[in-house]
């Protein structure tokens, strides 16, 4: 095998190494996130950046550019269509699969536009789950951990409704090194 753990996603995944580029580099981790990105872009590139790389496992998290309808308008089956893609892909080729939620988000702000995603995210999140739990993959929930006891956005974690602040990191970080302990120990 290669590298032990490849990540792959969207501008949260990119922007944890910047916040927290210790965890990344200490592990020998490698992160794939590129801001802006759909399941569907992912999806293009995940043979270059997460098979040809032959890691022990991927942590595949995306879809909040989708239900934001970041560049085309929302369509949750393509979107799961497009998760079930990359981590049975991964499968087939010898690669544990861990499966995120998409993490705390309520509002996206695109061009003036400002969207409610946070229904959607959740009903999104509900079947990433339910398919990681059938095919036997790891679910990490990236989403519990930013709510309050009444159920609310902590921002002091996400400060721009979308990204996570170092803090946020940190919580999702703990949720992650849990998910890829249970597989090394496997």
């Amino acid at each position: 095998m290669g590298n032990k753990v490849v990540f792959i996603g969207d501008s949260i995944t990119e922007f944890w190494e910047w916040k927290d580029a210790v965890f990344f580099k200490s592990n020998g981790y490698i992160c794939k996130g590129i801001g802006g990105q759909t399941t569907d872009e992912m999806l293009l590139r995940f043979k270059r950046d997460v098979l040809d790389l032959n890691p022990q496992i991927v942590v595949i998290s995306g879809g909040i550019n989708d239900a934001s309808e970041f560049n085309a308008p929302y369509d949750e089956d393509e979107t799961l269509a497009n998760l079930k893609f990359m981590a049975e892909s991964a499968e087939s080729n010898g690669i544990k699969v861990i499966l995120t939620s998409v993490p705390y988000t309520r509002v996206f702000n695109w061009g003036g536009k400002s969207k409610e995603v946070s229904a959607r995210t959740c009903e999104l999140n509900v079947k990433i789950e339910l398919y990681a739990h059938q095919k036997g993959y790891v679910f990490a929930d990236l989403f519990a951990p930013f709510l309050k006891s009444d159920g609310s956005m902590d921002s002091q974690y996400i400060p721009d409704e979308i990204h996570p602040s170092k803090e946020g990191y940190a919580l999702m970080k703990t949720v992650i090194e849990e998910a890829i302990s249970s597989l090394l120990t496997e």
